[in-house]
């Protein structure tokens, strides 16, 4: 464990003040600036190796490959993810917390009866911020005006994700008769590309009088490529274990209730380097004549750690219903992501012939944030009947995955520049 060594800072000056800045704006641009990407949530999307019942002739080996790509930011456009100056440039954050998330996977998979086996490539990253942290990043770079009484925020940033490539394989149950239920289980081994997490907690104010910054905030961070000179070089790549599991259940004709658990297990990486960091405006420090005075800090220590950590797990609960027999409704909530706590409802219209048209809205703010057309082609996309997800989100035209064919889907808030929520679906399957 080494200290580094503490270099005072002054708050109330503009460049100074960039220090703390830069370190939370960070947070905003993880995904694309550390190569590990950022999602909106591919919210009818959920990785797992169930699949709707297929035909006889599909139930001995089916090969399939997907694609999900699914992008969200609160408070930036996604284009301006990459460049800092362009984030705080374009910086417009909603009222309350602040999210953005990255959830992209490429899948191989070979389905023999109940077992699936496969290969996958994925990057997950989840941001937190709440609503003081960004007014504070504001604030500061445009420099707004001091109002009367001064200001005071909470500072609470968040940001955490892995990167990986591996194999997987994964064993389904049948539809079990007795209960009209059925569950899966999948086991991930991946070698890790990516391993980051960060963090800022604590207090700032500025004073009316002076205009002066007071600040007492901790950080904190763990990162594959961070290089200390006199610590290891980390290992080039690290290990991840992951196990997922869920079920479904059919609680009355035309509904389902669904429930998964993700990532629960851990990853390891040797030689990764922790650091802790402290940025306060009321430290005391002893000059040489050994008077003691009080004097803005920034001060920090890094240390390597131990190898292995639990991995972030998440969870979700789902429930689908047919209203109409071209339309199906959904509503489900999660927990251990960046919507961690929300509700979301999502709304699947079948248009015509393989064409389903959705939406989905979340809380706290319930306007529609997404929008979107699928279109399926196989054997079995002739009818207009939409048929019931399984918990995996995957859903077959006329209640039935056609054996072979494929699924493209697109979704956004918008079609403008200014789009902070979008996400890309392909899929392929063929039956042997």
């Amino acid at each position: 464990m080494s200290p580094v060594p503490a270099r005072p800072m002054v708050p109330g000056g503009r460049a100074d003040r960039r220090v703390f800045l830069a370190g939370v704006v960070a947070l905003a641009t993880i995904g694309t600036g550390t190569g590990i990407g950022l999602p909106a949530h591919a919210q009818s999307q959920e990785p797992g190796p169930e699949r709707p019942p297929v035909s006889a002739a599909a139930a001995n080996m089916a090969w399939s490959f997907n694609i999900r790509i699914d992008h969200h930011d609160d408070a930036v456009p996604l284009r301006a993810h990459g460049d800092d100056d362009e984030v705080l440039r374009r910086l417009d954050p909603r009222p309350g917390r602040n999210s953005a998330w990255i959830d992209d996977e490429l899948r191989l998979q070979l389905d023999r009866g109940p077992w699936s086996y496969g290969a996958l490539a994925r990057s997950r990253l989840d941001i937190r911020v709440d609503a003081d942290t960004l007014a504070l990043i504001r604030h500061v770079d445009r420099d707004e005006p001091l109002p009367a009484g001064g200001l005071d925020w909470r500072v609470d940033a968040r940001a955490g994700g892995f990167a990986g490539r591996g194999l997987w394989m994964g064993w389904r149950t049948g539809e079990l008769s007795a209960c009209d239920c059925g569950g899966w289980v999948e086991l991930q081994g991946l070698q890790l590309t990516r391993w980051i997490d960060r963090r800022w907690t604590g207090h700032a104010a500025r004073d009316a009088d002076d205009g002066r910054y007071a600040l007492s905030l901790q950080g904190w961070r763990r990162d594959d490529r961070q290089i200390e000179p006199f610590l290891p070089t980390p290992a080039g790549q690290g290990q991840a274990w992951l196990l997922a599991g869920g079920f479904r259940w059919a609680m009355a004709p035309g509904s389902r209730l669904s429930g998964s658990l993700h990532d629960l297990g851990g990853l390891r990486w040797r030689g990764i380097v922790e650091e802790t960091s402290t940025v306060s405006t009321d430290t005391d420090l002893q000059q040489p004549d050994g008077h003691i005075t009080l004097a803005p800090l920034m001060q920090g220590r890094v240390r390597r750690r131990p190898s292995f950590a639990r991995a972030p797990a998440w969870a979700q609960l789902r429930l689908d219903s047919r209203l109409a027999p071209n339309a199906i409704a959904s509503v489900s909530t999660r927990w251990g992501t960046a919507s961690q706590g929300w509700w979301q409802i999502a709304w699947r219209q079948a248009l015509w012939a393989g064409l389903d048209l959705q939406a989905s809205a979340h809380s706290p703010a319930w306007p529609v944030r997404r929008w979107g057309l699928e279109f399926q082609a196989g054997p079995q996309a002739a009818g207009g009947r939409v048929g019931l997800p399984s918990s995996t989100g995957a859903t077959g035209v006329g209640g039935a995955a056609a054996c072979s064919g494929w699924s493209i889907g697109v979704m956004a808030d918008r079609l403008s520049s200014q789009r902070r929520s979008a996400a890309f679906t392909l899929g392929w399957r063929s039956c042997g």
